[in-house]
């Protein structure tokens, strides 16, 4: 997932990120990864944006104009801050959906998925905008907790840190490994929730949508990603029966030494809600893969 963003620092600052444009790590680090990239329009670091000082002679029209820009941009915060307002704080069991949507469903019949490259499928259904930072308490007891499901500590993957590009799912903690071939490319192992009222459905839908959901964001869309389907089938973890989901994501991505990922999504029942499992590895490298299978079934629920 060679995506341009602000990683954590490779460097082992702790708190601080550092922004990867594609081909290198910029100089300067952030302590906040959703602020611009260096020289993405906003200022950078160490002071103002632009190349000199403040111009002599602006005109009227000037200042007109930057201030309706200001105008607008304090209109959306207090919009967003509105919203945020009127849902933060709330239990994910405030927002919830149907029962029949997480019992009786009747998934299990073999599918028919196509044994061939495809284009990734369009989706009727949008992508639910979520909180992946949004934390609640877990335990420390050596494993990776994020919603109702939970991963042994992988030691050869960095330490657990948040996965902002999930940015359809709430409580997401991942842990990543950068891959020596390719510095910009990274193995994944994440864990999270699924709102209820977001996600209505059954388990099997659940999991093709947050597939689609995984592969049109910024993780794979720049790189014009094809979707070959391995596997989909019910999976039971911890007595709970949900959806597995398998597929090989190759990219175009000139001089990647592999053609792209394997991804695995899981989802489980959580109450209301949905319990989120991700793990991708790069096509053809033998261990990771073994390595991710061995996470799938060590999964657990708490």
């Amino acid at each position: 997932m060679s995506v341009p963003g602000w990683y954590p620092d490779p460097g082992g600052q702790p708190g601080a990120y550092r922004y990867w444009d594609g081909d290198s790590w910029s100089a300067e680090t952030s302590t906040d990864p959703r602020q611009p990239g260096p020289g993405a329009g906003g200022p950078g670091p160490g002071g103002a944006g632009g190349s000199g000082g403040k111009q002599p002679g602006g005109s009227r029209a000037v200042y007109l104009i930057v201030a309706a820009l200001v105008l607008v941009v304090v209109i959306v915060i207090a919009a967003v801050m509105i919203f945020r307002t009127t849902t933060a704080g709330s239990p994910f069991t405030d927002r919830s959906i149907p029962s029949s949507s997480v019992s009786g469903w009747d998934d299990s019949e073999p599918t028919d998925e196509p044994s061939t490259p495809t284009p990734t499928p369009g989706d009727t259904r949008p992508c639910p905008v979520g909180d992946p930072n949004r934390r609640e308490i877990h335990p420390e007891d050596g494993r990776v907790h994020g919603g109702n499901l939970s991963f042994p500590v992988a030691g050869n993957f960095l330490p657990a840190e948040p996965e902002p590009r999930l940015s359809f799912a709430y409580d997401v903690t991942q842990q990543y490994l950068q891959m020596n071939n390719d510095p910009g490319w990274i193995a994944q192992l994440a864990v999270g929730r699924l709102l209820g009222s977001d996600f209505p459905g059954k388990p099997k839908a659940i999991a093709e949508l947050i597939m689609q959901c995984g592969i049109t964001t910024d993780m794979y869309q720049p790189y014009s990603p094809t979707r070959k389907n391995l596997r989909s089938e019910a999976i039971t973890i911890s007595g709970q029966q949900g959806w597995l989901i398998e597929a090989d994501i190759t990219v175009d991505k000139p001089g990647l030494p592999f053609p792209g990922d394997k991804v695995i999504f899981i989802v489980v029942p959580d109450g209301d809600n949905w319990g989120m499992f991700f793990g991708a590895v790069p096509i053809g490298n033998t261990d990771l893969t073994t390595q991710l299978n061995q996470v799938v079934r060590d999964l657990r629920i708490d």
